[in-house]
C-alpha cells in the first residue's frame, strides 16, 4: 500500500494492523494462563490489560487511518503521528518484549507444576511455545534497532520499507509456531497444585509449616523407595503423582510434600530418575542387545525419543551411544 501510494488500502491497514503488539502481548501472556486456569477468572484482567491497544487505537490508528483517506482532515496531526513513529514503535515494542517476557515466566512457571504431577510431558510440553517467545524476541528486538538506526539516519526516501521485512518474518513466525497453540491441550493440574502460590517458595518452607513431622518423613521416605525398588511403577510411561500416591496410602498433595522438601525433588525428575537408571541397566545387559535404543527407552518407562534423549544427556551428559561404548565390556570395546 505505501509502495504504491493506494491511499485506501494505506489506511485499512494502518486501522487494523498499527500497534498490533499492545494487542499481541497480552495475549500472549493469558493464553498461557488459559492452559491451566479456569476461563471466569482469566477474561476481566485480560480486558483491562488491553486498554493500551484500545487507546493507541483511538488515539493513533484512527486518526493516521483516516488521514491518509482523506489527506485534509486530521492533516496536521497525522503529520504529527508520521514525525513521532519510530518512537510509538519503540513504547510499542518495550510493551510487547515485557509481556514476553511476564510469557515466559509463566510457562516456566506451568513447566514446574507440571513436573510435579506427570512423569511424561507429551501433550502438555510446552517447549514449542518457549521457541515461539524467543523468536517474537529477537523480531522485536531487531525491529527496535531498525527504528533507533531511523532515528539517528532518516532515510531521504523510502524506496523500501524494510519494517515490511520484520513483519513478513513475524506473521511466518506465527504461521508455523502458532498452529502448535491451536492444539495444545489443556493442562489439568491437581487442585492444590493451583491453590498453592505459583512461585518456588514452597520448595524451602520450614519444616514446622510441613504436613508430617521428620520421623514421619524418613518412614514415608523408606516406603516409598521400597515400592519404587519392588513394584518398579516408573516402568508405566502414564503414571501420575496420584497413581503413586495411591501405592503407599497418601494424598497426591502430601507425596508432592515429601518429594519437594524432604527429597528435594519434583515427581517428573524423580521418576525420570529411575527410568535413566533401568535404561543403563538394560543398555550393557547381553539379554536386550537385540532392541534398539530407543525400544529400550520405551522398556524404560519413556514415552516419546525427545524426551527420553533430552533427558538422558541431562542426568548422564552423554547420548546413548556414548554412554554404550563407554560402559561396554572389553572385548566389546575391542570389536567397535
Amino acid at each position: 500500500a505505501f509502495m504504491h501510494r493506494a491511499a485506501i488500502l494505506a489506511g485499512i491497514a494502518v486501522l487494523f494492523g498499527h500497534g498490533i503488539g499492545f494487542l499481541l502481548g497480552p495475549t500472549l501472556l493469558f493464553f498461557v494462563r488459559s492452559l491451566k486456569d479456569k476461563k471466569d477468572n482469566l477474561i476481566k484482567p485480560y480486558l483491562l490489560q488491553l486498554i493500551p491497544y484500545f487507546v493507541n487505537w483511538i488515539l493513533i490508528s484512527v486518526p493516521l487511518s483516516i488521514s491518509l483517506i482523506h489527506p485534509e482532515w486530521f492533516k496536521d496531526y497525522g503529520q504529527f503521528l508520521a514525525n513521532i513513529a519510530d518512537w510509538t514503535n519503540l513504547a510499542e515494542n518495550g510493551f510487547l518484549i515485557m509481556y514476553t517476557y511476564l510469557a515466559y515466566r509463566e510457562v516456566i512457571k506451568t513447566e514446574s507444576q507440571v513436573k510435579q504431577a506427570v512423569s511424561n510431558l507429551g501433550a502438555q510440553d510446552l517447549s514449542w511455545c518457549k521457541t515461539l517467545l524467543y523468536g517474537i524476541s529477537i523480531i522485536v528486538l531487531a525491529d527496535s534497532g531498525l527504528s533507533v538506526y531511523e532515528l539517528n539516519y532518516p532515510p531521504v526516501e523510502v524506496v523500501f520499507n524494510l519494517g515490511l521485512i520484520i513483519a513478513i518474518m513475524l506473521i511466518g513466525f506465527f504461521a508455523i509456531l502458532g498452529y502448535k497453540g491451536t492444539v495444545q491441550a489443556k493442562i489439568l493440574l491437581p487442585d492444590f497444585l493451583l491453590a498453592r502460590d505459583q512461585d518456588s517458595s514452597h520448595l524451602t518452607t520450614s519444616s514446622t509449616d510441613s504436613l508430617f513431622t521428620e520421623k514421619q518423613a524418613e518412614e514415608l521416605e523408606k516406603q516409598l523407595l521400597a515400592v519404587m525398588e519392588e513394584e518398579r511403577p516408573y516402568l508405566d510411561e502414564s503414571i501420575a503423582l496420584s497413581d503413586l500416591a495411591a501405592k503407599i496410602n497418601l494424598t497426591d498433595k502430601r507425596l508432592s510434600e515429601l518429594l519437594n522438601k524432604h527429597l528435594k525433588t519434583n515427581f517428573y525428575d524423580f521418576i525420570n530418575h529411575y527410568r535413566v537408571e533401568a535404561f543403563k541397566d538394560m543398555v550393557i545387559d547381553e539379554t536386550y542387545a537385540h532392541l534398539t535404543f530407543l525400544a529400550l527407552a520405551y522398556e524404560s518407562g519413556f514415552k516419546s525419543k525427545t524426551s527420553f534423549n533430552r533427558v538422558f544427556k541431562q542426568r548422564t551428559g552423554l547420548s546413548p551411544s556414548e554412554y554404550k561404548k563407554a560402559h561396554a565390556n572389553p572385548l566389546e570395546r575391542a570389536r567397535a
